[in-house]
């Protein structure tokens, strides 16, 4: 199952924040089913500016679905 996941963020310093890259952990290795590890990593190249937020999108995610026991 494929997923987006939106992440809004707050640059709340007085000078412009560069975003290179997300990096989302699960606690479960079972969480994310493309990897072994438990972990996704997507490169980015956002500037946000001072005093304002914005909203990244996050696409392609493969979680595994749950089984029934």
């Amino acid at each position: 199952m494929l997923t987006k996941i939106v992440v809004e963020v707050y640059n709340k310093s007085i000078i412009p924040v560069k975003i290179n890259n997300i990096t989302i952990v699960s606690q479960s290795t079972s969480f994310l089913s493309y990897k072994i590890k438990n972990e996704f990593y997507q490169n980015r190249e956002d500037i946000l500016n001072p005093e304002s937020s914005c909203e990244l999108y996050i696409e392609g995610i493969a979680f595994v679905k749950k089984k029934k026991i």
